[in-house]
């Protein structure tokens, strides 16, 4: 074994294809369960490498649970750790069965893979429990705002570190810059989106017709046109929303949207929810209940309910996301590709301190770190996200592709969208930190106790502010 086996020219970093190299030796039997492997000193001296590249390589693999690095007895080989050598079959979660068909028309025929399907709603303590037991997929579809705590947990593969030429190519010319920072963690790429998402406002354009009124540009137009819609019949309620932990992950993504269509934010670099911009947003959710726009039993119902309602036509506005485009159509019984002719989407009207605003979201595919072959998963990630079939899915599904550089979002924009690129320009992202599973449920109890009356905007705002400091560790900025 000499330096000759790690190549400088190579994208991938030296430190890299050291711990594979090492791999390869503990495979082998060179090194058996509780051997001591060299030290960095020997290992710099046996591949002509630095003692930072030899360390790193060593952590990569301690990390992994290969080594095990221990203050005088040096580092050894795990006792219980036993050879994943990699296998023909590659094991792959995703969130929808519809997705199945698609995916193994895009898995070259040469790839054994076997697909396996878990609801959104089970997907993050699945993955959780099944790497905790060492029995973790080879590539899962994960939302964005599960990456920082995947990556943070040394769950997941840096896709720059299996292959630093691809992932920086990936980023700037297939995936939107916008669409892009949901998958970073410390700026280096972890998932591959299949579409973007994004939160805001749906309106049956047959209702707004009929009243003759536009599209709402700011927060007191929407009051005023839901009020008109009232009036005409007094049975319904004009507007429907997600409102609680029910409804999960939806109503973050839309409370986040109004929020920033206000100039407020939940966290950006400090905790910034405290503030008189956020609390005006919470009030506006209370007026609408109040002012019988929005049922006060949208805190029991699920994120389906609302665009169920526009659907069936019992309602005209919604808070929602783009992704709901397939169950809208189904519940007015027209094909996705007839929606637009009466349906559009838009983000968020602009608040009286902002202006109009909506969040991205999306799940994209991870490698995870107990992958056998890390690169053969990779290659079945470049597969299934190749700019083409993205763009194809989203024109079956009314979804938007991520694919396209800083102009577009390639050349699959839905029509009842409208410009996707336009609307990035206004778009913002959901907090970007490890411990975002407390704190969404915190924030879906702030808006569900608003809604219900049960605690005042102030007071819901200023505790699950304190909350998310105290689960993140950031600073809680008062004003």
């Amino acid at each position: 074994m000499t330096s000759a086996s790690l190549d400088s020219s190579a994208p991938e970093p030296l430190y890299h294809q050291l711990r594979i190299d090492l791999l390869k030796r503990i495979e082998s039997a060179e090194f058996a369960p509780g051997d001591r492997i060299p030290t960095e000193m020997e290992l710099c001296e046996e591949y002509d490498v630095s003692r930072t590249t030899a360390r790193q390589a060593l952590q990569l693999l301690a990390d992994d649970e290969v080594l095990i690095r221990a203050r005088r007895r040096g580092t050894i080989v795990s006792p219980t750790w036993r050879s994943t050598a990699p296998s023909d079959e590659l094991h792959l979660v995703i969130s929808d069965s519809y997705r199945e068909e698609e995916i193994r028309s895009a898995v070259p025929h040469d790839r054994n893979v076997t697909i396996r399907v878990v609801a959104y709603d089970e997907m993050r303590p699945f993955l959780l429990k099944a790497a905790a037991e060492g029995i973790a997929p080879d590539v899962a579809m994960i939302d964005h705002v599960w990456v920082a705590e995947f990556a943070s947990m040394h769950m997941i593969h840096s896709l720059h570190a299996l292959d630093t030429t691809w992932a920086a190519a990936t980023l700037q010319a297939d995936i939107h810059p916008a669409v892009a920072s949901g998958y970073l963690f410390e700026s280096e790429l972890y998932a591959i989106p299949e579409e973007v998402n994004l939160s805001g406002i749906w309106y049956d354009t047959l209702a707004l017709f009929e009243l003759g009124a536009a599209i709402p540009s700011t927060w007191e137009d929407l009051i005023v046109v839901a009020t008109a819609l009232k009036e005409l019949d007094t049975d319904r309620f004009p507007v429907a929303m997600p409102g609680g932990e029910t409804a999960r992950e939806t109503t973050t993504y839309c409370i986040a949207a109004l929020l920033a269509s206000n100039g407020a934010a939940i966290i950006d670099r400090d905790v910034l929810l405290d503030s008189a911009a956020a609390i005006a947003s919470l009030r506006f959710l209370r007026t609408l209940v109040e002012n019988g726009l929005v049922s006060p039993s949208v805190v029991e119902a699920d994120w389906l309910e609302s665009p169920r309602k526009l659907g069936a036509g019992e309602a005209a506005i919604t808070f929602g996301g783009s992704y709901e485009t397939e169950h809208i159509a189904r519940g007015i019984g027209q094909p996705v590709e007839s929606l637009s002719e009466r349906f559009v989407f838009r983000p968020f009207p602009a608040g009286p301190d902002g202006a109009e605003a909506t969040v991205i979201g999306g799940m994209g595919y991870a490698i995870f770190k107990q992958a056998a072959d890390p690169h053969s998963a990779l290659d079945l990630v470049k597969s299934i996200t190749a700019p083409d079939r993205l763009n194809a899915r989203s024109v079956r599904h009314g979804t938007i592709s991520p694919t396209g550089a800083a102009g577009s979002l390639g050349t699959a924009d839905p029509s009842f969208i409208g410009s996707g690129g336009h609307i990035l320009e206004s778009a913002t992202t959901r907090p970007v930190v490890p411990t975002y599973a407390p704190v969404t449920k915190q924030i879906q109890r702030m808006v569900q106790s608003v809604i219900s009356g049960s605690i005042r905007p102030a007071a819901a705002a200023e505790r699950t502010a304190e909350f998310i400091g105290a689960v993140t560790e950031l600073p809680v900025v008062h004003r």
